[in-house]
């Protein structure tokens, strides 16, 4: 049986809302794990679209960081919902 992706709507009279994006996650040598500030997405560590992701990945890995592309959900802290940058929100 196939399962069905859902998203959850945002709740009515709430004004952020849930969104997904991709992140770049780094790996220290001891074994923990962050997010890597990227600045050119909804939230500093956030990409719209994975192939930005992709693009800032290999730049670390040039860098000699391990890194990995992570799906990232999060709340849009932004007032009424309405994103504050220039990144659409739809590919």
């Amino acid at each position: 049986m196939k399962t069905q992706k859902t998203t959850s709507a945002p709740k009515v009279g709430t004004s952020a809302l849930v969104r997904h994006g991709f992140g770049v996650e780094l790996t220290r040598d001891d074994g923990t794990t962050f997010l890597a500030l990227t600045g050119g997405g909804i939230l500093p560590f956030v990409h719209v679209h994975r192939k930005w992701a992709m693009e800032y990945k290999r730049q670390m890995q040039e860098w000699g960081f391990k890194a990995r592309v992570v799906p990232v959900t999060f709340t849009d802290p932004a007032p009424n919902g309405k994103l504050t940058d220039s990144h659409p929100t739809q590919p």
